[in-house]
């Protein structure tokens, strides 16, 4: 029998086994999921109003539970706990062991290592064990000399007995083959092989002449160029599964701060000029056209009208500290959602790049925002994008080996786009990361928090690369570190602290751009090389393979499977390397 604890009735049992006996599990953990706590259930319950039992009501209930399962068998009682999770994390069994080991003195306490850890075979129960296991054994043996002669006898021997009958099964027998090395084709430029490679027709016939991409499908290559083939030329997706989800915050945070962004465009105005009714009032009338048009989908019940308010009033903060910014400096936003190289009425033409091999690329992609400063007709222009991650910001070892090409993507579809009033050719001057997130920080005291963590009243600040020729546009600061940007400014005038701040020289910007060209074109080239192979990068103990869905495909192994791994630099490093290589 397979139930559970709670079941009314039970039939009578000799042995029982209880599952999971660990804390979280037993008791489970239980949380308010009401506007009512405990007090207030009692109170209302003296009232004579009938309500759900409290988290101290269910907890004593947990505790009977225990009773009821611990006490059903007539002659034996199993309990098992997990020591970790699959992740290795530390687990701890739960509070109520101890009632029990002193309840039963006789108990025996036995510890069972991993399976696969171990090589051990005490999980293997049916034939799809067994392919499971011998799978994992022979593609994660050490050698031979190294290896412990017992264990490897004993799966060998396994794999003898069952070796006619798995021939004969089709599903055994497709799993043993699997373990075949892969046939080389060719190699790779560096000299190692290649083990999956497209061939010359069936990329014309996927990707045609010129390659037409995004800025994330590059990325995504860069990572690991297996990612990028099972995602966008297999386009392999997920099992969807049919559940109703939440609204995506994220995916209505950008909608409200576009639209609201757009009736700034409209009006001409900036966000410094708006007065406190004018930014209230737009910000609610944004919000109730993103509203509406959520609520037409038939998304919008209860929670997700929750939901939608909290994402308004957090906004509401965002907001606030634009207009602080913009009080700062002198930029007015002049385009929302600006799309490039998708042909559409009023975009931008796509980034037009050649590669090293004479080959095109054609990048598309849309711009979250365009500023401009007021009143200058040759000012540079700044590229803003929004994100729902704290803390996010240009990291310029992820932007020399690929990896991050976003904001440089922008500034260089900026550059193909010429100013309406003038018609001279607009220069990029900044690119800006704008965390639609909150931020808090703990302090002993509010008075201890310093001045300028103090004036961000819970928001983040704008973080990416600005050139230093535009930064007294955005924060005319005199010295030491502004209060709204990343940057910092010497006593003679200069700019500082290289490592930790956002702005760089004209030539380490324009070095910047020059080297996300060259490295768009680069990607592009091996795209259209055909390699394919399973390759993740890795920079120190970061590697993509941790929230990629292909995984289940490429059968990565950490450890095992090849990786390529890039060095680590700091910033000042990564931007003398970007402009000595312009």
């Amino acid at each position: 029998l397979v139930g559970s604890i709670e079941r009314s009735r039970h039939p009578d049992i000799k042995a029982a086994i209880i599952l999971g006996f660990n804390d979280g599990t037993f008791p489970k953990r239980l949380t308010e999921d009401s506007i009512l706590n405990d007090d207030d259930r009692a109170a209302l319950r003296d009232s004579g109003l009938r309500v759900g039992p409290g988290a101290r009501e269910r907890t004593f209930d947990e505790s009977l539970l225990l009773y009821i399962a611990a006490t059903r068998p007539s002659e034996k009682l199993v309990v098992t706990y997990a020591a970790a999770d699959d992740a290795g994390k530390t687990l701890r069994p739960s509070p109520y062991l101890d009632a029990l080991r002193a309840a039963c003195p006789g108990l025996k306490h036995r510890s069972i290592g991993h399976p696969i850890r171990e090589r051990t075979a005490w999980d293997v129960q049916c034939t799809a064990d067994l392919r499971r296991r011998l799978t994992e054994e022979f593609r994660t043996r050490p050698e031979i000399k190294s290896d412990e002669a017992p264990v490897r006898t004993f799966w060998n021997t396994v794999y003898s007995n069952e070796r006619e009958r798995m021939r004969n099964d089709a599903t055994s027998a497709m799993v043993v083959r699997s373990l075949d090395e892969p046939r080389i084709e060719a190699r790779a430029e560096d000299g190692s092989d290649v083990a999956l490679r497209l061939s010359e027709p069936i990329l014309r016939r996927v990707l045609g002449d010129a390659l037409k991409t995004s800025i994330t499908q590059l990325e995504s290559y860069a990572a690991c160029p297996f990612q990028y083939f099972a995602k966008y030329v297999l386009r392999l997706r997920e099992r969807a599964e049919a559940v109703l989800e939440p609204v995506d915050l994220g995916t209505v945070d950008h909608a409200i701060m576009e639209d609201f962004t757009r009736g700034l465009v409209a009006t001409g105005r900036a966000f410094g000029q708006l007065s406190e009714d004018q930014l209230a009032e737009g910000l609610l009338a944004s919000f109730r056209r993103v509203g509406a048009s959520i609520d037409e989908e038939g998304l919008l019940d209860a929670r997700n009208a929750f939901a939608l308010r909290r994402s308004a009033q957090r906004l509401s903060r965002i907001v606030h500290a634009q207009r602080r910014l913009a009080s700062s400096g002198r930029v007015r936003p002049t385009a929302a959602e600006l799309p490039f190289g998708s042909g559409d009425p009023g975009g931008l033409p796509p980034v037009e790049i050649k590669t090293p091999s004479g080959r095109t690329v054609l990048l598309g992609g849309v711009i979250d925002r365009v500023d401009l400063v007021a009143g200058e007709p040759d000012a540079p222009g700044i590229v803003v994008d929004y994100k729902r991650s704290r803390e996010k910001k240009l990291d310029m070892t992820r932007v020399f080996h690929g990896l991050s090409l976003q904001l440089p993507a922008y500034l260089l579809a900026l550059s193909e786009s010429r100013r309406a009033d003038s018609g001279d050719r607009l220069r990029p001057g900044a690119a800006l990361f704008v965390s639609l997130s909150l931020k808090y920080r703990s302090v002993d005291h509010p008075d201890k928090l310093s001045p300028r963590d103090a004036l961000l009243r819970g928001t983040l600040r704008p973080r990416g690369l600005i050139s230093d020729e535009i930064a007294d546009k955005l924060d005319a600061n005199n010295q030491g570190w502004s209060q709204n940007y990343q940057l910092y400014r010497n006593k003679d005038g200069g700019f500082g602290h290289t490592d930790a701040s956002d702005v760089a020289s004209l030539a380490e910007f324009e070095g910047v751009l020059a080297h996300a060209r060259r490295k768009i074109g680069e990607l592009a080239d091996a795209i259209l090389s055909g390699d394919v192979r399973v390759s993740p990068c890795r920079i120190a103990h970061w590697r993509p393979c941790g929230w990629c869905e292909m995984s289940s495909v490429c059968r990565v192994e950490l450890g095992l499977s090849e990786s390529r791994f890039a060095e680590p630099m700091k910033r000042s490093d990564a931007l003398q390397k970007m402009t000595a290589s312009k």
